[in-house]
């Protein structure tokens, strides 16, 4: 009370409060189901788990971050306020764009509260020391300092919230990816029936809900005791419906064990039931296997590949020179195309491409591998000097039809390119074009 008035002071603290809801569990998670249709099914159960996640990180030494991912107006900030609510008033989330606070502040912000939910707000990919924190917060990983008493001394910040990120952009990392449950949200259209569906949940939300909560923290012990065997029993299950990473099934066991505990415990009813739930963890997990495929160096390699193709004439892997295609069969001479990609890759991902023994390990193993031949000439005509090349099955390939079609652009591009009849027209031809379609 001596800071309420005070509008820098404690205003975290302050919004971490106690408010009797004059909604039922089931009626608040029912009209977030209706509005936020099968998102919200990872929505109330990631609240329900952030109440006991310091007995799931004692278990599993781990605890899922929910990734709210979608454009704008789909429903990300409501859907992540509901979360929120469950602990008094949503949290200011911790905006990272523009790095308008340091790496620490941020982990910091994760050791204000026990067993409650931080926002990380407006992700974007490129950042490997922010990936790395996002890293640490799925294990709980903090950081240490230096303390004024001891020249030696040091303390640990610990991670102690749960975190929930928002974002119009995927992450590329494998690694991050698998600690994420997504939740895809891509509707941005709604008719009017949706937008007072909406803003009735708003309105449940703004009178407040944390008292709900309370439900609860009355069975902790009842948690306690029956986290692991449910965990391990879900994750069985789990694992033998769909096969998934790891750590994707670590992640959606630890919301599944939540559901089986509370499903039959008085005053809690969820608006969904077992079957739905698993069928949407089924088909979350499907999605986020392919987006952590799509992420692979192998991947990132063919579309590096085209990427290069486009690039400005005199940096460019060429056609007849570096690599040739006949029909659906690409031969390419490794080393040059490396190097080129190389560039390419770290201009497109902010991170150095894989060593050259890992790339060639890599082709070698991917289904789309033929064969290495040591003599292959690129261009017809004797005067062609024969190299070692890597034999592909282009239609194995994800971009095969972009490379095909650049291929023919290569080829044809004399019309795209006329004859300089000046030396200066000549220099102009080896710089990069805003009029050409690449």
């Amino acid at each position: 009370s001596i800071y309420k008035n005070n509008r820098v002071m404690y205003d975290a603290q302050k919004k971490a409060a106690y408010f009797e809801s004059p909604y039922s569990f089931n009626t608040v998670t029912a009209q977030m189901l209706k509005v936020h249709r099968k998102h919200a099914i990872f929505a109330i159960l990631f609240s329900v788990a952030s109440v006991f996640q310091d007995i799931v990180v004692d278990e599993i030494d781990a605890f899922p971050l929910l990734f709210l991912y979608g454009p704008a107006s789909s429903g990300k900030d409501q859907l992540a306020d509901c979360c929120k609510s469950f602990f008094g008033k949503p949290q200011t989330a911790i905006n990272l764009e523009g790095n308008a606070s340091t790496i620490k502040a941020k982990i910091r912000e994760f050791a204000q509260f026990s067993n409650m939910i931080s926002e990380l707000s407006e992700y974007k990919p490129g950042n490997s020391d922010l990936d790395g924190v996002l890293k640490g917060l799925w294990g709980r990983e903090g950081y240490k300092r230096g303390v004024m008493e001891s020249m030696f001394g040091t303390e640990s910040i610990p991670i102690t919230s749960a975190a929930l990120v928002t974002g119009n952009f995927t992450p590329d990392q494998e690694a991050l990816i698998t600690r994420k449950i997504w939740v895809n949200m891509n509707k941005t259209v709604f008719n009017d029936e949706e937008t007072k569906e909406y803003e009735k949940l708003n309105d449940m939300i703004k009178k407040g809900i944390s008292g709900l909560t309370e439900i609860f923290l009355h069975h902790r012990d009842t948690v306690e005791k029956n986290f692991k065997h449910k965990y391990r029993e879900f994750k069985s299950q789990l694992g033998e419906r769909i096969e998934a990473n790891s750590r994707m099934l670590t992640n959606m066991s630890v919301l599944g064990a939540m559901y089986q505990i509370f499903q039959d415990v008085p005053g809690v009813l969820f608006p969904f039931s077992h079957v739905e739930m698993m069928a949407h963890f089924e088909k979350t997990l499907e999605l986020q296997m392919n987006k952590m495929n799509s992420a692979s160096i192998i991947v990132r390699w063919w579309d590096c590949f085209l990427q290069s193709m486009r690039g400005a004439p005199t940096n460019q892997l060429r056609h007849g020179r570096d690599f040739k295609l006949e029909g659906d069969t690409l031969y390419f001479n490794f080393t040059n195309c490396y190097n080129r990609i190389s560039q390419q890759w770290f201009v497109q991902y902010r991170d150095a491409a894989p060593s050259k023994g890992i790339m060639m390990d890599a082709l070698k193993k991917d289904s789309s591998w033929i064969e290495a031949k040591a003599a292959v000439r690129f261009a017809p005509g004797a005067d062609s000097k024969a190299t070692s090349a890597y034999v592909i099955n282009l239609q194995l390939i994800d971009v095969s039809q972009d490379i095909k079609f650049a291929v023919d652009f290569q080829m044809h591009e004399g019309s795209m390119f006329p004859s300089p009849a000046t030396p200066q027209e000549k220099l102009n031809l080896t710089e990069e074009r805003d009029d050409l379609p690449f």
